[in-house]
């Protein structure tokens, strides 16, 4: 057994989109000991798979992804960034994330922000995988993220990300800024 943990950031990017169900899958085939994945939530309060706040980085949709509904990113094609020939892959719920690779590979969950209800949302998500929990770890760049996870889901791992935000975003999505 190898000292360190292998983690495949957003799944294995260099085969599917990353944050796609088929991008887990392969990170589970090659053996991988956990898929890191970054939770968003749709206008609907839907927690969802998705790593940027702005869809027109890997779709042909624009905006901010909590500025669109579960209905309307369904059937919305997600591209690889690292490899164009790549099959495209779909924005999936992290319900079905959990219920498809819940259990086969440890998982990093990132929540992701910046809506204040977003720690509610997920922890209702992760509950009902309570038996999984100790293949989980939750992190966030906002503390409060972490505190309220940890009183929805006592027992379950949680770590702060640092630092807390990043000078490219916006002030449309950022909800804590450094000051430079």
């Amino acid at each position: 057994m190898h000292p360190f943990k292998i983690v495949a950031h957003r799944g294995i990017t260099t085969d599917a989109p990353e944050n796609t169900l088929p991008a887990f899958e392969r990170a589970i085939e090659l053996g991988a000991d956990a898929v890191e994945l970054d939770v968003r939530l749709t206008s609907d309060q839907v927690p969802v798979v998705y790593h940027y706040y702005y869809l027109e980085n890997n779709t042909s949709a624009t905006g901010t992804i909590f500025n669109h509904s579960l209905s309307e990113l369904r059937g919305l094609k997600v591209f690889s960034k690292n490899n164009p020939s790549a099959e495209t892959g779909f924005i999936s719920t992290l319900d079905e994330i959990l219920g498809c690779i819940g259990g086969k590979i440890d998982l990093e969950i990132e929540i992701k922000g910046p809506e204040p209800e977003a720690p509610q949302v997920v922890g209702s998500v992760l509950c009902k995988y309570r038996q999984l929990w100790d293949t989980f770890e939750v992190t966030a760049r906002v503390p409060g993220f972490l505190l309220a996870i940890q009183e929805i889901c006592p027992g379950l791992r949680a770590d702060l990300l640092y630092p807390l935000s990043s000078s490219w975003m916006k002030p449309d999505v950022s909800c804590l800024r450094r000051s430079t």
